[in-house]
């Protein structure tokens, strides 16, 4: 039950990892194993990526759907970027991590990423009447 709430809730949170076309004048070739564009944080990801910028944050978190059976190398991958792998699931594909600010713009182009998202903290506040 546990595991699949999991899954159910990865779903969602990767659902709402939007693909946005890549702007002339990227450096990284921006292609997946298949040949195809890869895709790239979503305009709320790139947002987060550039508030915590501003903010002088060292990481941001991301969510990463990694393409089916590559779990393992998306990971390498991201400790070669000096990332922190908080936790992974290769039967569902699924890695957090910790990735320099500074990188996180990179980690869509890195082979076996299908999707990634910038995980936000939620607001601690108490709801109010």
């Amino acid at each position: 039950m546990r595991r699949a709430l999991a899954v159910a809730g990865l779903g969602l949170v990767l659902a709402g990892c939007g693909a946005h076309p890549v702007e002339q004048g990227t450096t990284l070739p921006l292609t997946s194993s298949a040949g195809a564009a890869a895709p790239a944080l979503s305009p709320n990801g790139e947002d987060s990526v550039a508030e915590a910028k501003r903010d002088g944050v060292p990481t941001v978190t991301l969510t990463i759907a990694a393409e089916q059976g590559r779990t393992e190398e998306v990971v390498a991958s991201l400790q070669r970027l000096g990332a922190v792998v908080e936790a992974s699931d290769a039967a569902i594909g699924y890695v957090r991590a910790a990735v320099p600010v500074d990188l996180a713009v990179d980690v869509p182009a890195l082979a076996g990423v299908g999707k990634v998202d910038v995980d936000r903290p939620l607001s601690n506040r108490d709801p109010e009447p």
